[in-house]
């Protein structure tokens, strides 16, 4: 069940598991505090700012002189810190802030990007994954909108594993097609999905600071694309951090790369849920902070008695249940593929307006642009007169048949299509898609400087766009996927 849940198919994991483990962290204090805005976490930090005074009064470690502190957060603890230290840096002692601010790094947690990826994901192509549901669990069954996080892993791993069985037998199909329906599956099930799944799960945990740095870049270009607010600048942070230390040769970049898997949210995002699974709305702030220190303190007491307890899930009948659901969900992706097929050239653009929207034929649907790959987001959408997108397209300027060989033509997963010579000449680059991503870089990296330079004020506003899916809180209101699969149980000789 493990191995299902994290994707885990990197043997290089299980090298790092013990740096996941809750034991190697320890509860200093547990503090009710609201986070609502930048004032709030200022407050947050000076309580952590004193333990470090405590000890340096005591002739220890003068810790935050010599020292710095990693702050792995969510996206409104990185911003709103970022905002205290870009403030002292500005405006020194006359901001009000204390100069330990300074000793703090916030980092975005590699586990709130991915969560926040994959609901992302789900709820853009909802409309998918409903036909999906309804194919394996029946068309009584609902699929909440929103739903756990566990229901959308299992989906999409669904999804993807389905996918594999029979990715090659469509590609060979379709070949080079330009046509929008098909290139938005495939952009779906064979870029999207794998790196939401793959860029914690597997590149982050493994260590592999190389595939975790492009799997940043290329979910930001995910979440650009589907315009979701926040975490369409959080790995820019990132990634400037990351370059500004690296041009200067700064010794946590190689901390970073030999220790990846430390940085991490998962310690801090664990101990919550541990705190709302065994706590009440009705609790007073003493009975939580109390719990908080007999959770810790259970950590690790009494292990084996508890672990006797665990009811622990009969591998081989639930991989069997698996099997059944994987072959039924490739069945689906064929039958839907063939139904594009059929419907290819048919896709139209129903509106001029700022995101248009397009009218999907085998889904039956009009949707915004961004459900498109990213080419139909472009200034320039994917040509339907001609082949190669190509502004100078060598085969119009030169009239060289030896261009139009099916063999010498290349679709990006972005949706633009070249010949070979062309794309070469672009530097491997496909120029419309670079053109998007610089331009809203820059719009992006100017919204982020105007919040971080805004003073503070007395009656100080939250500086994050107030967004339902950015946090790791789960709903209820979802079909229990553990019913619908004993459902089926008996059906799994039918395939």
């Amino acid at each position: 069940m493990e191995l299902f849940t994290v994707h885990n198919y990197d043997g290089r994991i299980q090298n790092h598991q013990e740096l996941r483990s809750m034991i190697n962290s320890k509860l200093i204090d547990f503090v009710l505090h609201p986070l609502h805005s930048t004032k709030d976490y200022i407050e947050c930090a000076n309580l952590l700012f004193k333990v470090f005074e405590k000890l340096k009064n005591n002739n220890e470690q003068d810790y935050l002189s010599d020292c710095i502190i990693p702050t792995i957060c969510d996206w409104p603890g990185q911003v709103n810190i970022r905002r205290a230290i870009t403030l002292r840096n500005n405006k020194g002692s006359e901001s009000g802030i204390p100069l330990e601010i300074l000793s703090l790094i916030p980092i975005i947690g590699p586990l709130h990007i991915s969560l926040n990826s994959r609901e992302t994901l789900f709820q853009t192509y909802h409309f998918f994954f409903e036909m999906l549901y309804h194919n394996l669990f029946g068309e009584k069954k609902v699929l909440s909108q929103k739903p756990k996080q566990t229901i959308i892993n299992f989906i999409l791993n669904l999804t993807f594993q389905g996918w594999k069985k029979i990715c090659n037998v469509v590609i060979n199909r379709f070949e080079n097609s330009k046509d929008a329906e098909y290139r938005m599956m495939m952009d779906l099930l064979d870029n999207s999905i794998p790196l939401t799944l793959d860029i914690y799960a597997v590149l982050f945990r493994s260590g592999f600071f190389e595939g975790y740095l492009e799997g940043v870049v290329r979910i930001w270009v995910l979440f650009q694309r589907l315009r979701r607010h926040n975490y369409n600048k959080a790995p820019l942070i990132f990634l400037s951090d990351i370059f500004y230390w690296t041009s200067n040769n700064h010794p946590i970049i190689d901390i970073l790369k030999n220790h990846l898997p430390i940085f991490n949210d998962y310690f801090v995002e664990n101990f919550h849920s541990s705190i709302r699974n065994q706590t009440a709305e009705s609790n007073s702030i003493q009975q939580i902070i109390q719990k908080a220190k007999i959770i810790d303190a259970e950590r690790t007491n009494n292990l084996s008695f508890k672990e006797a307890f665990i009811n622990l899930r009969n591998p081989t009948t639930f991989k069997t249940k698996l099997d059944y659901l994987e072959k039924k969900t490739s069945l689906f992706l064929l039958s839907l593929f063939d139904d594009i097929y059929h419907n290819m050239g048919n896709t139209q653009q129903i509106n001029r307006n700022k995101y248009p929207n397009f009218s999907l034929p085998t889904f039956n649907i009009n949707v915004d642009v961004k459900i498109l790959p990213l080419a139909w987001n472009t200034q320039t959408k994917p040509s339907d007169n001609k082949f190669c997108d190509a502004e100078k397209c060598l085969l119009l300027l030169s009239n060289n048949s030896n261009l139009a060989n099916n063999n010498n033509n290349i679709v990006l997963t972005c949706g633009h299509a070249y010949h070979k010579q062309c794309l070469d000449l672009l530097k491997g680059n496909c120029e419309y898609c670079f053109n998007y991503l610089s331009l809203n870089i820059e719009k992006n990296i100017t919204s982020l400087k105007k919040r971080l330079f805004t003073p503070l004020k007395d009656n100080e506003k939250p500086l994050v766009e107030d967004e339902d899916n950015d946090s790791l809180s789960e709903n209820n209101n979802d079909e229990n996927i553990e019913n619908n699969l004993e459902i089926i149980e008996s059906n799994i000789d039918n395939l």
